[in-house]
């Protein structure tokens, strides 16, 4: 699955893309969601948070069922769902 055409929709508010098997590389395409305020990526393929950093809007991040060690660029999030190396998709 292609997140490109994603990147011009600078005022996106929410977005689901929970259950699609995107990958760490398809992140990168969000950083321009400058307006994002939820993100949605339940049971995907993600091991690596870091191109959210850059969402400073965003304020739900739902991240259950990845394999996430590091949680720490996405700490201006206030509300984070995530179960750390829990549902590891390998």
């Amino acid at each position: 699955m292609t997140i490109e055409p994603l990147h011009s929709l600078g005022n996106l508010r929410v977005l689901g893309l929970g259950e699609t098997s995107i990958r760490d590389a398809s992140l990168f395409t969000l950083q321009g969601l400058t307006g994002l305020e939820s993100l949605y990526l339940k049971n995907d393929k993600l091991t690596d948070l870091s191109p959210l950093a850059s969402l400073v809007n965003l304020q739900i991040l739902d991240v259950r069922g990845n394999c996430i060690e590091d949680f720490t660029p996405v700490d201006h999030v206030s509300n984070v769902s995530g179960d750390s190396d829990q549902g590891c998709i390998q």
